[in-house]
């Protein structure tokens, strides 16, 4: 379960840092903002340690505890 847990981690923060910049440029391109305002292209990731912090733990706790239950669940009901 452990090793879930860390994928489940793992997973989130991978994702948060692909998209991060992304959603970034698609806000700031509709609010009529140039894309890479403000600092170039490490500004795209300005706001994204936050954003770990909340999103990693819930994502951890969220999608690591499915395979605890469902080992639970397994061994309560075999068929």
């Amino acid at each position: 379960a452990k090793k879930h847990l860390c994928a489940s981690a793992a997973a989130r923060a991978t994702s948060i840092l692909a998209m991060y910049p992304v959603d970034t440029i698609k806000t700031r391109m509709q609010m009529g903002v140039p894309a890479l305002a403000g600092g170039g292209g490490l500004a795209l990731f300005k706001g994204a340690p936050s954003s770990l912090v909340g999103q990693v733990p819930y994502a951890t706790v969220t999608f690591g505890s499915y395979e605890i239950y469902k080992e639970k669940l397994a061994a309560r009901f075999p068929e």
